[in-house]
């Protein structure tokens, strides 16, 4: 050790291990080695190196497995989409009914009336059926995130004897959740 507290590094003695003598020292050892160590000991180091090499390849096959699975289940959740839920609740009967007062003065002609998340829409003749077809025109453009289904559409005959035109049109409105993961 030098005064700074560093360890030395004894070149000469790697230089030695790389001399041209000691491949043939290696050689030589290894020649001599079943005439020393006796046959015993020579059954025992190749079941030893047998058993190496088997566990050695087991290995590598078992973790070449591994990264094949570890590979697919990346690609199996790549492919999973996460689609946003749509979500839809009746709209509160408040808001209808102030749509229809609102509404009713627009289209004086046909009878429009609230009835609970629905608007039920009747007139009394086919000659006002460009307004009746105008009022259902606004309803499903009537409110935020409306989502209109029509649950009842009659036109003339089809109709009861009071009224030659009817709908009633159910109102929710929809929301688009975020995806789950």
């Amino acid at each position: 050790m030098t005064d700074t507290g560093k360890k030395s590094f004894d070149w000469q003695k790697i230089a030695g291990v790389f001399r041209a003598q000691s491949a043939n020292d290696l050689n030589s050892f290894l020649e001599k080695v079943p005439q020393q160590a006796g046959r015993p000991v020579m059954i025992a180091a190749c079941v030893a190196w047998g058993f190496a090499a088997v566990s050695g390849l087991y290995m590598a096959v078992q973790v070449q497995q591994m990264v094949e699975m570890r590979q697919e289940l990346t690609d199996a959740k790549s492919l999973n989409t996460y689609l946003p839920a749509i979500k839809t609740e009746p709209v509160s009967k408040e808001e209808v009914q102030r749509f229809v007062e609102t509404a009713r003065r627009v289209y004086q002609e046909i009878d429009m009336r609230a009835d609970g998340a629905n608007i039920v829409i009747t007139a009394p003749s086919v000659r006002h059926f460009t307004a009746f077809r105008e009022a259902i025109g606004h309803v499903q453009n009537g409110g935020n995130r409306w989502h209109v289904t029509m649950d009842k559409l009659c036109v003339g005959k089809s109709c009861d004897e009071h009224t030659h035109l009817a709908a009633v049109l159910q109102v929710q409105k929809v929301s688009v959740e975020k995806p789950r993961q």
